[in-house]
């Protein structure tokens, strides 16, 4: 009994070791890939696109947790004029981005004062050099301007 449970205790304790040797090894790769940044010397720029699907507002509304709940929520959506203007001005100054476009296809259009600060931004960006491009299937009245 003894020899055979000298033995036993022999194989657990190799057992015991592989088995770290390998969860060390593989949660070693985990982090690895974790850390590793995708491709951290290839950007050449690119385009900054805003599909804007709804309308422009000062404040966009909350939405009630009941229809949040039962999917009652409407699909076209509201654009804070504050966000929309940052990320405009933020493009005018980055290099990275070559290029903006406006996919107005579901734009519904925002307020005249609002138009006019969109207008103001994306000058702004053309002032910087880069171009501007906009499409849609048809404009309404305040996608046009």
């Amino acid at each position: 009994m003894s020899f055979t449970g000298k033995a036993w205790r022999f194989l657990v304790t190799i057992k015991d070791g592989l088995v770290l040797i390998f969860m060390l090894l593989f949660f070693g790769g985990v982090y690895a890939l974790l850390s590793a940044s995708p491709n951290a010397g290839g950007n050449n720029g690119g385009a900054l696109v805003l599909a804007l699907n709804g309308s422009i507002v000062e404040q966009a509304e909350q939405a009630d947790p009941a229809a949040l709940l039962s999917g009652a929520v409407p699909m076209s959506g509201q654009y804070r004029l504050r966000d929309l203007v940052h990320a405009l001005e933020t493009a005018a100054k980055d290099d990275d981005i070559k290029t903006v476009v406006l996919d107005l296809d579901g734009f519904a259009g925002g307020g005249q004062t609002s138009l006019s600060r969109v207008a103001e931004a994306l000058a702004a960006v053309r002032k910087a050099g880069k171009p501007v491009l906009s499409f849609a299937t048809g404009y309404s009245d305040d996608a046009y301007q």
